[in-house]
């Protein structure tokens, strides 16, 4: 269940409260691509997740100007609906004014009346959309074909999650640890200053007529891309932190004619050694 939180400019408190004393959900936060440069969400770092998993967990939502944060809610029992409370605080009396002129707290509550019997999902449910955990900022949604990056300092991506982009599965291996993740399937961690480094990405399956086009940004080594089947791409070495990404497939035709086609990679960045990519076969 995906439901839309309408912010205004200030700080905010978002508080996991009991629905009816009762609560079964863990509560996930999303920023939507419009609302990428307006919102930071900072989460406790005492805790073991960036998730809201028990009612008392709370983020801070900092809002530049007025933006959507999207929360992904999902009962931690299979076949049994959601229900959670969720308590938006804005701190400060104008901000408060802003969002509601009679009280400065506003109360939600969710309870999914359509949750599917079957089995629980683990993760977000986007079947055209890439995820990523941006350190300082949380989860960001992009669609495939976008870049998924943050806007600042500190911003590395920690972790990823890719869809089944045209019904082509496409697998990424973390060639540090050896994770590896299948579509809907999320690689890295959430809030651990992890970065991801060194990734293998590639089409899994019989039908090898489609090519990954692959761009990626590093923290030192600066901008490098691949097309194939197979790829992998990394910084100047395994320290050097992924701070960009954007994957869109094609037809193999397509690949190799036109702007989607290049036989080398490339660095751009004040004489910067150019970022290690090569393609590979699995």
């Amino acid at each position: 269940m995906i439901e839309d939180i309408k912010l205004t400019t200030g700080l905010a408190l978002i508080r996991y409260e009991a629905k009816g004393g009762r609560s079964n959900a863990i509560i996930r936060a999303h920023i939507p691509t419009q609302s990428r440069d307006n919102l930071t969400l900072i989460t406790d770092p005492n805790a073991q997740s960036d998730v809201l998993a028990e009612p008392g967990d709370c983020w801070v939502v900092r809002c530049q100007r007025p933006a959507i944060l999207s929360l992904e809610i999902e009962s931690i029992h299979p076949g049994e609906p959601a229900r959670a409370g969720v308590m938006v605080e804005y701190l400060g009396e104008k901000s408060a004014q802003k969002w509601n002129s009679s009280s400065a707290a506003k109360r939600i509550d969710y309870r999914d009346r359509n949750a599917a019997s079957s089995q629980y999902r683990s993760e977000p449910s986007y079947e055209d959309r890439v995820i990523a955990h941006i350190a300082n900022v949380g989860d960001v949604t992009v669609k495939a074909g976008d870049w998924a990056r943050g806007n600042g300092a500190n911003q590395t991506i920690e972790g990823l999650l890719l869809p089944a982009e045209n019904n082509v599965n496409i697998v990424v291996r973390d060639a540090n640890t050896g994770q590896v993740a299948h579509p809907g399937q999320f690689l890295g961690s959430r809030g651990r200053a992890r970065p991801l480094t060194r990734l293998e990405i590639w089409i899994d399956g019989p039908d090898r007529d489609q090519r990954i086009e692959v761009e990626a940004l590093y923290e030192r080594a600066g901008f490098c891309k691949e097309v194939g089947s197979a790829v992998e791409i990394s910084g100047l070495d395994d320290s050097d932190a992924l701070i960009g990404l954007k994957l869109h497939t094609a037809g193999a035709e397509m690949a190799r004619s036109g702007s989607f086609y290049r036989d080398d990679s490339q660095s751009f960045g004040n004489g910067q050694r150019p970022a290690r990519s090569k393609l590979f076969k699995r």
